[in-house]
């Protein structure tokens, strides 16, 4: 499955994926492509949060990656060490026999630098005084105190998770509308999360566009959004969104419906389905009307009217509607008469 995400919002949602970095060495390692790697770990790793593991593995992830691409016959040495309540990662290679030259500021690290302050940690990366390479993140065990990301965070934030979970490829992030639609042009994923007040064109009027696109026939929006007002979902759904859920959502909810959503079917979070059905019962009912042709008719010849299409006689008509069977028969006799119906 493909997404596009449009900044969504996700503090919590880093909880729930099982501990990766401290389990995954042997496989990590591997990506240094035959570089040997010593792997040296301290301190009690239990200590770590799931946001925190999850940051540490994709710096280890990167960092190793890096060794086996621009390092010729290099050795890496990888330390993990939990102190003080920090996780400390280190990544460093001796430079082997020659690297082609990079810079610090390349788009794998700018990108892992913020996926490094997102878990409110430090990152450094660049040539080491013994000639190689060096990257050093400091990871706070756990978060200290909550705080109120901010757009490029939240985004950081849910594209560490959803990377983490099998069947999910994260192809493109948008940060506002007008890129949204863009984005969903160009790499037509499955499902584009959308929040519904971003900058410039919002969630809806890009929910609106990309539904209304045939060539993006097969993109299914789903909107995840802070204001789940009666209001606010009706306008989605008008505008083509298979769902629509609350940033309440806990992170297992929020895969299973970005998995509801790209097997095509639609999903309403509670408060959502709530807020529309109180909607709709604040409406005044519509009128009933009646047909025409028994607009003539008296309330109780109507009655007896619709009684006689039910089946029942005219004994059980008349002991329906508390009248006598002369009564009913005379009714039964005359009004399929002014109907101009035939019995």
């Amino acid at each position: 499955m493909r997404a596009v995400g449009a900044d969504p919002d996700t503090a919590a949602l880093l909880e729930i994926a099982p501990r990766k970095a401290i389990f995954s060495i042997e496989r990590l390692a591997r990506l240094a492509d035959g570089a040997p790697v010593d792997v040296e770990r301290t301190g009690p790793y239990d200590a770590v949060s799931p946001l925190t593991d999850l940051t540490a593995y994709r710096v280890i992830q990167e960092a190793l990656t890096n060794a086996g691409k621009h390092v010729a016959g290099a050795h890496v040495q990888l330390t993990i060490a939990v102190r003080d309540n920090r996780l400390e990662v280190i990544v460093a290679d001796d430079g082997g026999h020659g690297r082609i030259a990079r810079a610090s500021t390349g788009l794998g690290l700018i990108s892992l630098g913020e996926r490094v302050r997102a878990a409110d940690g430090t990152l450094q990366a660049g040539p080491s005084p013994e000639g190689g390479f060096r990257v050093h993140a400091v990871l706070p065990c756990i978060r200290a105190t909550p705080r109120d990301p901010d757009q490029r965070t939240r985004m950081s934030n849910i594209r560490v998770l959803l990377e983490t979970i099998p069947g999910i490829e994260i192809v493109a992030e948008a940060q506002d509308g007008t890129q949204a639609v863009a984005q969903a042009i160009r790499h037509r994923p499955d499902v584009v999360l959308m929040d519904i007040r971003i900058p410039g064109l919002d969630g809806i009027e890009a929910t609106r566009i990309i539904t209304h696109d045939e060539k993006l026939s097969t993109v299914k929006v789903l909107i995840l959004t802070a204001f789940e007002t009666d209001e606010h979902v009706a306008e989605a759904l008008r505008a083509g969104a298979s769902g629509f859920v609350g940033k309440g959502i806990n992170p297992q909810e929020l895969i299973d419906a970005i998995r509801t959503v790209a097997d095509g079917d639609c999903l309403l979070s509670p408060a959502a389905t709530r807020g529309l059905i109180n909607r709709f019962l604040a409406q005044d009912p519509p009128p009933r009307r009646v047909a025409p042709a028994l607009e003539n008719l008296a309330p109780r010849e109507r009655e007896v009217v619709v009684l006689v299409a039910t089946g029942l006689s005219n004994d059980e008509i008349a002991a329906h509607i508390g009248i006598s069977a002369p009564t009913a028969k005379t009714h039964v006799n005359r009004e399929p008469h002014r109907l101009c119906a035939r019995l």
